[in-house]
C-alpha cells in the first residue's frame, strides 16, 4: 500500500449522519455525515460512496462548536459504519481498516459515523473488532 493513501489530519472533526433518504423513482437518494479538517472544510478522502446515493456533507463543524466533543490522541476515520446488517458491515465497513498494517500502534481508536441513526450498535460490530485487534 502507497503511504501517501493515508491523509494524516490535525484538528478534524467527524459529524454524525443525521438523516439517509433512498433513491425514488430515478431520483438519486441523499445522506449527509462527513469528515471535516481543523479549518472545517471537507475532506475529500472521508466522502462515502452508497450506490444510487449522493454524499451531501454535513454542514462545517463551526457552526455548532458548543456540541463538538474533543477526543484526545490520534484516530483511525472508518468512515459509514453499516449498523444494521452484517454482510454490509463487512463489505462496507472495514474498508479503511487496511491503513492499520501502516500505523501499527500509533492510533487510540477508529471513528465511525452510524448509517441508522436509530439502530444501536449491535453486537457483531466489537467481536469483529476485537478479533482484528487479536489478530494484529
Amino acid at each position: 500500500m502507497d503511504r501517501a493513501a493515508i491523509e494524516l489530519i490535525h484538528g478534524g472533526c467527524v459529524l454524525p449522519l443525521t438523516f439517509v433518504m433512498p433513491s425514488r423513482e430515478g431520483c438519486p437518494g441523499r445522506f449527509d455525515g462527513s469528515l471535516h479538517y481543523g479549518d472545517g472544510s471537507i475532506c475529500d478522502l472521508g466522502t462515502a460512496r452508497m450506490a444510487g446515493c449522493q454524499h451531501v456533507p454535513a454542514s462545517p463543524p463551526s457552526l455548532y462548536p458548543e456540541s463538538l466533543v474533543h477526543t484526545a490522541g490520534h484516530h483511525v476515520f472508518g468512515g459509514l459504519l453499516n449498523n444494521v446488517h452484517f454482510g454490509h458491515f463487512i463489505t462496507e465497513s472495514l474498508v479503511r481498516l487496511w491503513a492499520f498494517d501502516l500505523l501499527g500502534e500509533s492510533f487510540k481508536s477508529v471513528v465511525f459515523y452510524k448509517y441508522s441513526v436509530k439502530s444501536e450498535v449491535p453486537n457483531f460490530v466489537s467481536e469483529v473488532a476485537g478479533q482484528i485487534r487479536t489478530a494484529r
